[in-house]
C-alpha cells in the first residue's frame, strides 16, 4: 500500500515507480474507511463447496488487520453488523456458485474493507483454509459442546516476554487456562512453535459467550506472555539479556552464580 505521505516522501509518484520491482503491476484503488472506531473495517465471509458443487456459507467473520497484515480474527454471533451481515452473505455465496460452477471444490473466502458509507467493497478471494478457519471450526465445536452462541477470537501472533523451552510453555499455557476460566473465557493454545524463537510469540484463540469477556481474556493473556520476562528481574537481565534471546545462545560456558541464574536455572538450554 502506498499512502500519499509515502509518495510525497519519495520524492513524487515518478520517484516511487522507479522502486517498484519490475513487470506487471496490479494498481487497485484505496478504498477509504469509516472515521474513528465508526464500525469494524475488514470483514470476511467463509464457504465451503462440497463435492457435488454445492456452497455451503461458513459465516462472517471481523478481521484484525494492520498496516495491510492479516493478525486474526473473531467469529461468532453478531460480530458482523447486521447492515453487512447480509450483503457479505449473499455476495460471497454467489462468488462460491462461480467458484463451483468452474470446477473448484474446498473451502474458500472473500475478502472486504468497509468505505466511508458503510458499504462493502470486495478485495479478494482466497481458494484455501483461511486464517479465520480454525476459529470457526473452534467455534463449532464448542458450540455443539457446549450450547450455541460461542464467539472466538484468533490471534496470530501474541509476543512472549521471553523465550520459553516447551515444559515451561506448558506451564504459561496452564497458568492461561485457568486465568481465562476465571473470567468466564476459555484459552486454546494454536501456534506454540514459535514460543522459543529469537523474537518469541505465541498463536492463541479465546472463546467466550460475550464481547466483553472476550476482550477480557485477550487482554488477559497478551499481558501475562509479555510478562513472562518481567519476574526475571534486572539483574537476571543484566546477565543473561532476557527479553532478547541473548539467555538462550548455543551452548554455555560456566554454570550461574548469581541468585537469579541459580533461580532460573531452567532457562540454561543447550543447543
Amino acid at each position: 500500500m502506498v499512502t500519499p505521505g509515502q509518495v510525497r516522501a519519495a520524492g513524487g509518484a515518478r520517484a516511487v515507480l522507479r522502486r517498484l520491482p519490475r513487470g506487471p503491476l496490479l494498481v487497485e484503488e484505496y478504498v477509504h474507511g469509516p472515521e474513528g472506531n465508526d464500525g469494524p473495517r475488514d470483514l470476511t465471509y467463509d464457504g465451503f463447496v462440497d463435492d457435488a458443487g454445492r456452497v455451503h456459507d461458513v459465516g462472517g467473520a471481523v478481521m484484525d488487520v494492520a498496516d495491510g497484515c492479516y493478525r486474526g480474527a473473531t467469529v461468532g454471533p453478531g460480530v458482523v453488523p447486521g447492515r453487512a451481515e447480509k450483503a457479505l452473505i449473499a455476495f460471497g455465496a454467489a462468488v462460491g456458485r462461480e467458484l463451483a460452477a468452474s470446477g473448484y471444490r474446498g473451502w474458500f473466502d472473500v475478502d472486504f474493507v468497509v468505505d466511508a458509507a458503510g458499504r462493502l467493497a470486495p478485495t479478494e478471494t482466497n481458494l484455501r483454509l483461511t486464517g479465520p478457519s480454525v476459529a470457526f471450526m473452534v467455534a463449532a465445536r464448542f458450540d455443539a459442546l457446549r450450547g450455541a452462541g460461542h464467539l472466538v477470537r484468533i490471534a496470530d501472533r501474541v509476543e512472549l516476554g521471553a523465550r520459553l523451552p516447551e515444559a515451561q510453555l506448558d506451564e504459561l499455557c496452564a497458568t492461561l487456562t485457568r486465568g481465562c476460566a476465571e473470567l468466564g473465557a476459555v484459552f486454546v493454545p494454536a501456534i506454540p512453535t514459535a514460543a522459543f524463537e529469537p523474537a518469541p510469540w505465541l498463536g492463541v484463540l479465546v472463546a467466550a459467550r460475550s464481547r466483553e469477556v472476550l476482550d477480557a481474556a485477550e487482554a488477559l493473556v497478551r499481558a501475562e506472555a509479555l510478562a513472562v520476562g518481567s519476574e526475571f528481574g534486572a539483574e537476571f537481565n543484566a546477565e543473561f539479556g532476557a527479553g532478547s534471546g541473548a539467555e538462550f545462545g548455543a551452548g554455555f560456558g560456566a554454570p550461574a552464580q548469581s541468585s537469579a541464574s541459580k533461580r532460573w536455572g531452567w532457562l540454561r538450554v543447550a543447543k
